[in-house]
């Protein structure tokens, strides 16, 4: 597997105030634990940063290796190796830019969103911090690109209106 320069990962969490604050709380936790890798913090395009920091005023003041995602998602696909993601749809696209998925699951007893979970034997579930550092550093081997691409194009097709004619 060829694996970019930086050591940084994209945080996409759905649009819901909640998932922002699981994924983004496990953010701050892991960049306490270990500088070793910078975080991206991507919101959900219907969420507005600001509102996002006023409500929630913990994420105004980062850690040096956490940072807010720029309005450019390609932009922000070049920079990373890795995707950390809960529901969101967006890890379709951060896998076709060769983005490593990582699910957080939050709580073990809770029924995945994890749209990835039919190609589970080729990508990463973590439940903690020390899961995920172990993850980046050590388990490059199950991941499977071709797999999780392949399974990626089959999710969404482009719209043929033929259909709707027929």
């Amino acid at each position: 597997i060829l694996y970019k320069n930086s050591k940084t990962c994209l945080v996409i969490p759905e649009g819901f105030e909640s998932e922002c604050l699981i994924l983004f709380r496990f953010v701050i936790e892991c960049s306490n634990f270990s500088s070793s890798i910078n975080f991206i913090l991507k919101l959900h395009p219907m969420m507005n940063k600001e509102k996002f920091i006023n409500k929630f005023p913990e994420f105004n003041i980062l850690p040096r290796n956490v940072s807010w995602a720029s309005t450019n998602i390609n932009n922000d696909f070049s920079k990373c190796n890795w995707v950390l993601y809960r529901g969101t749809t967006m890890i379709v696209e951060a896998c076709q830019n060769n983005l490593i998925p990582i699910y957080y699951q939050y709580n073990i007893n809770e029924i995945s969103l994890d749209i990835l979970e039919d190609v589970s034997d080729y990508k990463f579930t973590i439940n903690n911090v020390n899961e995920f550092f172990k993850t980046i550093l050590f388990e490059k081997n199950k991941y499977n690109k071709e797999k999780i691409i392949e399974y990626c194009s089959k999710l969404f097709q482009n719209f043929d209106y033929t259909i709707l004619t027929n």
